[in-house]
């Protein structure tokens, strides 16, 4: 999304479109469809995207910060050492006499 308005429909038609190029449209279609328009309501709520009418357009300056802000997390969670999990087995559950 640049500066240009766009209404959802074709916006999503070109989404669902790059991701039958990857096969990534899994799910059926309404589903694609529902969770992009909450992705999209979602932009328009952090201030990455505006809503006219029907129509939207992008923030790239906005785009540009959340980007680089998910990208600085990502690269400080890959630093930060794992650590580990203890896995216990669940306590055995006594069995009720039979009546």
């Amino acid at each position: 999304m640049s500066g240009k308005w766009i209404e959802f429909k074709p916006l999503f038609l070109v989404l669902l479109a790059k991701m039958r190029e990857a096969n990534d449209a899994h799910g059926g279609e309404e589903m694609l469809r529902l969770r992009a328009y909450e992705a999209l309501q979602e932009m328009v709520l952090r201030g990455q995207a505006e809503r006219e009418g029907k129509a939207y357009r992008g923030i790239p300056k906005a785009i540009a910060e959340a980007t680089a802000a998910t990208a600085a997390m990502a690269a400080e969670q890959s630093r930060s050492p794992v650590r580990a999990l203890t896995v216990t087995s669940p306590a055995p559950v006594a069995e009720e006499p039979a009546r």
